[in-house]
């Protein structure tokens, strides 16, 4: 039973765990990941000789990530490791508010109790549309690199190699 449960926990992986398993359903999934936040602007690629080491070195690092839904699809997923801002700013300023579960599942239960009509609705990439005025840098490296500049050829000029891996430097122009 535990096993069963962990299984369907943890069935978000890395992308380079993801790709090992996956193959070319992980790549694909990262791709139309890359496609969405490329064709949404939510990054614009920076040269690296122009950025100050003080720049490079304050970068978030990009995580991207491979989804195994229930259903069996694959999904990509990247989100900016933001650790390194915490000391920038609140915790008011920094969090999306969301329900709760236990809220949530109290107006499940009152509305069909109440039999009352109900609708959800999703909206796409919802904070991929929340501008970023600062100037924050993100960071990507390994297998993303690649699948990012198979996105659009506009990425592959602004590749750098850094302790032997290819880098690529982005401006976040949206929350990420």
């Amino acid at each position: 039973m535990v096993r069963h449960i962990s299984g369907a926990m943890f069935t978000l992986m890395t992308a380079r765990k993801g790709i090992q398993v996956h193959g070319q359903l992980a790549i694909d999934a990262l791709f139309k990941e890359f496609e969405q936040l490329h064709d949404l602007g939510v990054f614009q690629a920076q040269d690296a000789s122009k950025l100050t080491k003080h720049q490079r070195r304050a970068a978030l690092r990009a995580i991207s990530m491979v989804k195994e839904k229930r259903c069996g699809k694959i999904k990509g997923r990247t989100v900016a490791d933001g650790r390194p801002q915490r000391s920038q700013y609140t915790k008011e300023e920094t969090t999306s508010p969301t329900v709760g579960n236990d809220a949530l599942m109290l107006l499940a239960l009152i509305d069909g109790h109440e039999h009352r009509d109900v609708a959800t609705a999703d909206v796409t990439g919802a904070y991929l549309h929340a501008d970023m005025p600062d100037f924050t840098l993100l960071k990507i490296e390994g297998p993303s690199v690649d699948i990012l500049c198979d996105v659009s050829e506009e990425y592959e000029k602004h590749i750098v190699i850094e302790n032997g891996k290819r880098v690529l430097y982005l401006k976040l122009l949206k929350a990420l």
